[in-house]
């Protein structure tokens, strides 16, 4: 069977609740709770708003769950890493930038994109 790069992280990434929890079958039982920083890293699940200072999150790993350092670390070159480092374009244009203008930018950057007529970019 042909291994899929980066497979094994397609389970790096978990949605949650504005609690931090995840739920079983009828919303009864909860499956996972992230609430804490004590319950993330024992069940090994770094925030994404913790990547941008993953030390801060490491040092309460090694004092919470000092086994997974080894872990994290590997996680930190394969996921954080690549997380932090990419560069997302953008485009500034000034609060009195036309709307025409503003119309124009999106027009020639969405040229892959689905067209749309005026009353949609406004």
């Amino acid at each position: 069977q042909r291994r899929v790069p980066g497979a094994d992280l397609l389970d790096a990434i978990v949605a949650v609740d504005e609690r931090r929890q995840q739920y079983g079958q009828f919303h009864r039982d909860v499956t996972l709770d992230l609430s804490t920083r004590e319950h993330e890293c024992l069940a090994m699940h770094c925030p994404c708003n913790a990547m941008f200072d993953a030390m801060a999150w490491m040092v309460d790993l090694s004092k919470l769950n000092p086994t997974k350092i080894q872990q994290f670390l590997e996680f930190q070159q394969a996921v954080i890493g690549r997380f932090t480092g990419y560069k997302v374009p953008v485009i500034q244009l000034l609060k009195d930038t036309s709307k025409e203008a503003v119309c124009t930018v999106f027009e020639k950057v969405n040229t892959g994109g689905v067209a749309l007529n005026v009353f949609e970019l406004i």
